[in-house]
């Protein structure tokens, strides 16, 4: 089980895979990312529940949909998860029911779903790919978000084991900083504003 760290649901309980195939982001990590995209968009100082207002958000290799709903949970709309393996799809729309929170999951692979579904901007784009998946897979599906998906002064944030080599952020994307929790790594991309 994990839960909701802050906003409108703190404290709700959210259902998780039992198998290992998926690997939650751990509430240290996702509060300090939370942190930094609220610092990022200028609203560090608001209540949890409003700090994400006016935001949307794409969650990229959801899971069980912990990081979109503690978007949504934050104040984004709309927020958007994509999942491919159909229990965890399944798990991830009873977290978004019982949460009542406006979070779709789409269950489709992130490739394909980047590639068929008409592309809507988002402001932060949040990719958090199993870690076994190559860094050069990893880059496609950047460069597909850069380029259809991410909006002009929108955020990206990539998630990946700090024992992996860095990957190639797309080149648009020219202010770059990382953090470092641990075994885990996240990066965060953005235009100059000048682009």
């Amino acid at each position: 089980m994990t839960r909701i760290i802050a906003g409108s649901r703190k404290g709700h309980r959210l259902r998780t895979p039992a198998h290992q195939a998926t690997r939650p982001t751990s509430d240290r990590v996702r509060e300090a990312v939370f942190s930094a995209i609220a610092d990022w968009a200028g609203t560090g100082g608001e209540s949890a529940e409003s700090m994400l207002s006016g935001l949307s958000f794409l969650d990229l290799y959801a899971g069980s949909a912990a990081v979109a709903l503690e978007a949504a949970s934050r104040g984004a709309d709309p927020v958007t998860a994509v999942e491919s393996a159909g229990d965890v799809v399944a798990i991830a729309r009873g977290n978004a029911a019982s949460t009542g929170l406006p979070v779709t999951v789409a269950a489709a692979a992130v490739e394909k779903w980047l590639a068929n579904v008409t592309p809507t901007r988002f402001d932060v784009v949040w990719a958090d790919p199993p870690y076994a998946v190559e860094n050069a897979r990893v880059e496609q599906v950047l460069s597909a978000v850069e380029d259809r998906w991410l909006a002009a002064n929108g955020l990206l944030v990539l998630e990946r084991s700090s024992r992996d080599e860095p990957p190639r952020l797309p080149l648009s994307l020219t202010q770059t900083w990382q953090r470092r929790y641990g075994e885990t790594t996240v990066y965060y991309a953005m235009k100059d504003e000048q682009c």
